[in-house]
């Protein structure tokens, strides 16, 4: 019965993002995020952890989300976290919309089930690249679903041991990634910090009305063409078309004039082009 009803409750952490009316108790451990540090162009990790837990932990979900075109998540590692050898972890990673859902759970059929008892540690660490073209600032990763008072926590939640109850963190406390340019020099540089590569970024923001901002990277000088075309192929915008200084550069595009769709803009130089994809909805 137990196993049932702990079946039951691992399958409602799983699906716990829909739950946003539901009430459900604390218990005293706090997750966290890691605020780091990184440059331009750098892979990185960033750990989630728990502390002061006093719960026998059987399962969990932890949905995060990190704001920012210039962000990837490239996966999750738990090498050096807290899951213990018989429970099994998820972790799924959607870049378009910037999110990940990291859930832990038991085998089901082992009873009593394998519980993560410890007090405090690392639950999982992200495995980050930040695009070369990323403006300095800051970058949140907060957690996707809140509720409407400080009870209500939907979209976190803990299983105990038994599977007769469903438990929200004490406390949580999003991360933060710093971009931060280079402080060092190359001496061949001249002074001048200049891209190594071709690269053209996501527009910013997307879907976007009626203007978005798009930014590419020239490691040489040259002739760039910057153009707008509709999912007809045909071509509504040129946004640049200009011999320009190798560095990272910024151009927007205001589409007050077009109607809502899909479109594609393409960067071209000499001998190589680059085309994504924007959405524009009004």
């Amino acid at each position: 019965m137990k196993r049932h009803v702990l079946m039951i409750l691992t399958a409602t952490v799983l699906l716990l993002p829909t739950l946003a009316g539901a009430q459900f108790t604390s218990f005293a451990g706090s997750v966290s995020v890691d605020m780091v540090q990184a440059e331009p162009g750098q892979s990185f990790e960033v750990n989630v952890r728990i502390v002061g837990n006093d719960l026998a932990i059987a399962g969990m979900q932890l949905p995060l989300k990190y704001n920012s075109p210039h962000l990837t998540l490239d996966s999750v590692s738990y090498t050096t976290s807290l899951k213990p050898g018989g429970m099994s972890a998820i972790s799924l990673i959607d870049n378009a919309s910037d999110s990940v859902a990291i859930s832990f759970y038991p085998n089901y059929n082992v009873f009593p089930v394998t519980t993560m008892p410890d007090s405090e540690g690392i639950l999982a660490t992200m495995h980050f690249t930040l695009s070369g073209l990323a403006p300095v600032g800051t970058i949140a990763i907060d957690s996707i679903y809140h509720g409407n008072s400080p009870i209500v926590w939907s979209g976190i939640g803990f299983s105990d041991a038994l599977g007769e109850e469903l438990k929200l963190p004490a406390a949580f406390i999003p991360g933060q990634i710093t971009v931060q340019m280079p402080t060092g020099v190359d001496d061949e540089s001249d002074g001048q910090l200049l891209p190594n590569r071709f690269e053209m970024a996501q527009n910013y923001p997307n879907p976007f009305n009626p203007t978005t901002v798009i930014e590419f990277a020239l490691p040489t000088a040259g002739l760039a063409t910057l153009e707008v075309f509709n999912v007809l192929g045909q071509k509504t915008a040129v946004l640049l078309d200009q011999r320009m200084p190798a560095g990272v550069h910024q151009v927007e595009f205001d589409a007050a004039s077009s109607p809502s769709g899909i479109y594609f803009y393409r960067l071209s130089t000499k001998d190589k082009s680059l085309t994504k994809k924007m959405i524009l909805i009004k």
